[in-house]
């Protein structure tokens, strides 16, 4: 059996089968990349409920803050239904539950990752299509 946190980061491997994978066109024997949209975000929104399904809030919060990265990529990526206000959406969540974790030595490799999320985010809000972004930490 898989443990849930392995079954959250399996999904958002997945993802990449249906976004950036190569197939062959048989009839013109060229290659052309996947970009299955529907599939990408079914395999997040997985993710998601997953994700909120997990005890440990330390690995929650940690399988958030990955969400949160893949969602950005595919942002980057011009997913059709990923917008400013889904990636805000989950930064609010992040950071809810964030607030909920102790500043404990254990903790700290999840809170510096988030604060790395979060940097990234504050420098990407400079440029227009990441307008709206709302981050609070």
């Amino acid at each position: 059996l898989v443990k849930r946190p392995d079954q959250v980061r399996t999904l958002l491997l997945c993802t990449h089968l249906f976004w950036s994978a190569q197939r062959v066109n048989e009839s013109t024997q060229k290659s052309e990349q996947v970009r299955d949209g529907e599939k990408v975000l079914a395999c997040l929104k997985k993710a998601t409920k997953l994700t909120t399904q997990i005890m440990d809030q330390s690995v929650q919060v940690q399988l958030y803050n990955e969400l949160l990265n893949c969602y950005i990529y595919y942002f980057n990526q011009n997913h059709p239904d990923i917008d400013i206000t889904v990636l805000n959406s989950l930064i609010e969540k992040l950071q809810s539950e964030t607030s909920k974790i102790s500043s404990n030595e254990s903790d700290e490799f999840i809170h510096n990752q988030i604060k790395k999320t979060f940097d990234y985010l504050r420098q990407q809000s400079q440029v227009e299509k990441f307008q709206g972004l709302q981050i609070n930490n």
